[in-house]
């Protein structure tokens, strides 16, 4: 068997090399007309000589016969594989055709041809009488219709080659390949045994073993249970018609087209036996699928219920990838048990806006009429009730709550057609999507399988829904993640630009916000004679809120600082006067405000609860200079005007200020380490005396060697001051400006009073 194999596949192989290509195709036709032609030249030979093909002409006959016969069978297979139809009503149609052509041939070769010959022919070829070919017209009806066996035999085959090997598996293929090589053998065995002798009683044997073998491919009757039953009644008429034509011609003395001359006979009696075959082999197919289709014309319907479960779930599998629009689902859920024959009317039942579960649609019969037909919250409360997963079930699917008299429960209200009803929760993930209501008019007509196909409708249904559901969240969430895209652009565009290059003094800041947009703000305006403002401010939170308020600062800073020259502490009470109304929640505001003098050689500052600012010395000492202040927003009376304290600090050539948020010294470590204060003091002290731009490059990267890859934990903002000192050939401040290179005392609180002479905030 293994070797049979090896060859068989080894056979296919060579096959299918050769139809690989056209030019291949066209050289196996002309093998095949080559060696049909050269059996004609033989016969001819034959005739004229009166001697008759015998001998090594018949073994070289013979094998010219094998040679065209399977050129004839791979080209066609390769046709039938590209244009028929799957195994039924048109491939059985086609077969009919072919067999009824050529019992039409052979009736009326047999009224028709042509007989007559010589004696001499006659005895010749051990013929007598009217049975010898008795001209060339003959002679050449004798070639074309031994071609016609050839051919018909070959398409016999192959046609029913189709059917036996529907939905083959590799038993099936090396048991038909194996009935073809007993018909082979068997027929070889008739080739040199004279036309009109007996076959030896061996010959017999191996024809019976032939036959018989034949019948278990017979019983490869797999198409017939998917034919629908309008097919499967066209099927039985044309397998009884294929049945009696195959009869008729395997009675013709097994020859195709024969007659009572034997064209074919006369011409190779091995191709009449393998013809004999194949005619056999066609009427036994065709009255065992005769038997098989009127067996499973009970199961027709059956079947079709199965295959319209088939389509509602493959149906239901494609609008999980397709289709998102809750209407257009619920439509396609509903409308699925019904077409698929399982239920005769169906709803469905999803959450509303307010939460509440209502019938969204209807298939059988209006929505108004589902809605009237049943106690929909009965059903729910129940159904979830009695949601027992079944064992071996997929997961999502439930029992759900079965009703088979529903005419007697109060849950289904009466003269609404219902007899059967079966309420199915739509359950993904564990969240409950809604309720599927299916229907029959009939008590107790929902079977088993019904039930546990309806429950895979479910467990499909549910995640189309949760599918929906998902596309739905991820497209919102795509619009937001947009959004806050274009909220950031705008927001980067609120922060400055450039930094400001007064002389003697370096400027280098950046923002980071943790989100997408954040809640700290730095800015720096122009105040005229070497005068610049400063400001970092800290809105607390993150995200989006904390922009909002982000973007107040800026107008507030804007505004106060066009109006008038206000010191910090006067900024800051305007400030807090300004944005308190629009803080709420507990929200607030840290800022630090400054002023740079480079004529005075002074930063003045206040601080509203915001970290304080580290100056860096050029001898590399280093300390945060500490003010008092709260936050602004946190009070609107006279408790923060109290607290403010305003700092002037004197600055020499190599001196660094740096102001930054809580985002930087709050930053924590994979570990969960804080980078803190006195972390960033000792870098100062190590790196002072730097230019702003590398002081600000070497504070960012060692909090991001001590990050390790976490992200910062709050918005982070970085502006350091490098005083250089005025330029050669400026002039020198006036005497009465020049401080002395101590602290200056903190100012006093100012008076209630001095609060009303900041300017007001023009409303934008």
């Amino acid at each position: 068997m293994n070797a049979f194999t090896s060859l068989q596949e080894r056979a296919e192989r060579a096959a299918a090399w050769v139809l690989a290509r056209p030019s291949r195709r066209g050289m196996l036709g002309l093998a095949g007309g080559a060696a049909f032609a050269l059996t004609g030249v033989l016969q001819a030979a034959a005739w004229a000589s009166g001697v008759g093909v015998s001998g090594a002409a018949r073994v070289v006959h013979t094998a010219a016969v094998l040679v065209a016969g399977v050129a004839a069978w791979v080209l066609m297979g390769a046709r039938m594989r590209r244009s028929s139809a799957a195994p039924g009503a048109g491939a059985f149609w086609r077969l009919w055709v072919v067999l009824l052509g050529a019992a039409f041939v052979a009736v009326g070769v047999e009224w028709a041809g042509p007989d007559g010959l010589t004696d001499a022919a006659a005895r010749a070829y051990g013929f007598t009488g009217r049975d010898a070919p008795a001209s060339f017209l003959t002679f050449a009806a004798m070639l074309a219709l031994g071609a016609g066996e050839l051919l018909t035999a070959c398409y016999v085959l192959r046609r029913l080659e189709a059917f036996v090997l529907f939905r083959r598996t590799r038993a099936s293929v090396q048991v038909w390949y194996g009935v073809l090589a007993l018909f082979l053998i068997a027929s070889a065995l008739t080739a040199f045994t004279p036309p009109r002798d007996g076959l030896p009683e061996w010959v017999g044997i191996a024809a019976a073993i032939a036959a018989t073998a034949s019948l278990l491919s017979a019983f490869r009757i797999q198409w017939v249970v998917y034919l629908p039953l309008r097919e499967k009644l066209a099927v039985i008429g044309l397998a009884l018609l294929t049945l009696i034509t195959s009869a008729v011609l395997l009675e013709a003395d097994g020859s195709v087209l024969a007659g009572d001359f034997g064209y074919v006979l006369f011409y190779d009696r091995a191709l009449r036996s393998f013809a004999q075959f194949a005619f056999a082999f066609a009427t036994t197919y065709s009255g065992v699928a005769l038997l098989f289709l009127f067996f499973h014309l009970p199961t027709t319907q059956d079947y079709q219920r199965q295959t319209g479960e088939r389509r509602a779930l493959q149906s239901l599998t494609d609008l999980i990838g397709e289709v998102f629009d809750r209407p257009r689902l619920a439509d396609a859920i509903a409308a699925s048990p019904v077409l698929a024959g399982i239920a005769s009317r169906a709803w469905i039942a999803l959450p509303d806006a307010a939460g509440a579960l209502a019938i969204a649609a209807a298939h059988g019969l209006p929505v108004a009429d589902a809605e009237a037909a049943a106690d929909l919250p009965a059903l729910l409360a129940d159904a979830t009730r009695e949601n027992v997963t079944r064992p071996g079930a997929a997961p999502g699917t439930h029992a759900g709550l079965r009703i088979d008299d529903a005419a007697s429960d109060a849950r289904v209200r009466p003269g609404r057609g219902v007899g059967t009803l079966l309420a199915l929760p739509l359950v993904a993930r564990g969240e409950l999507l809604g309720l599927l209501v299916a229907v029959r008019e009939v008590a107790r007509s929902f079977e088993q399988d019904d039930a546990d196909a309806l429950r895979a409708f479910a467990g499909q249904a549910a995640l189309a829904l949760d599918h929906a559901a998902l596309v739905e969240e991820r497209v919102e969430k795509e619009r937001l993640r947009r959004e806050l895209d274009i909220a950031r652009a705008v927001q980067q565009r609120l922060l400055p630009q450039r930094t400001p290059r007064p002389p003697g003094l370096r400027v280098a800041a950046s923002s980071m916000p943790a989100l997408e947009v954040g809640g700290d703000y730095y800015d720096f305006a122009d105040l005229g004679g070497d005068r610049h403002a400063f400001i970092v401010a800290d809105v607390s939170g993150k995200g989006t809120s904390a922009a909002f308020h982000m973007a107040e600062m800026q107008g507030i800073f804007r505004a106060l600082t066009a109006a008038a020259d206000v010191s910090p502490a006067t900024f800051l009470r305007g400030a807090n006067r300004a944005i308190g109304p629009a803080l709420s929640g507990g929200a607030f505001v840290t800022a630090l405000y400054g002023v740079f003098d480079g004529a005075a050689s002074t930063f003045t500052f206040a601080r509203a609860g915001h970290c304080p600012p580290a100056v860096v010395s050029a001898d590399g000492t280093a300390s945060y200079v500490r003010t008092q202040g709260m936050g602004l927003g946190l009070d609107r009376r006279g408790r923060f005007e109290a607290s403010l304290h305003e700092q002037a600090l004197p600055v020499a050539p190599g001196d660094a200020l740096v102001l930054f948020s809580d985002g930087l010294v709050e930053s924590r470590s994979p570990d969960g380490e804080e980078y803190g204060y006195d972390r960033l003091l000792a870098l100062l002290a190590e790196h002072g005396g730097r230019d702003a731009d590398a002081l600000h490059g070497t504070i960012l990267a060692d909090l991001e060697r001590f990050l390790a890859g976490e992200p910062y934990g709050d918005d982070l903002t970085l502006v350091v001051l490098a005083w250089h000192g005025l330029p050669a050939g400026a002039a020198p401040p006036n005497a009465d400006d020049v401080r002395a290179r101590e602290p200056v005392p903190a100012a006093e609180p100012a008076p209630a009073g001095a609060a009303e002479s900041v300017p007001a905030i023009p409303r934008t």
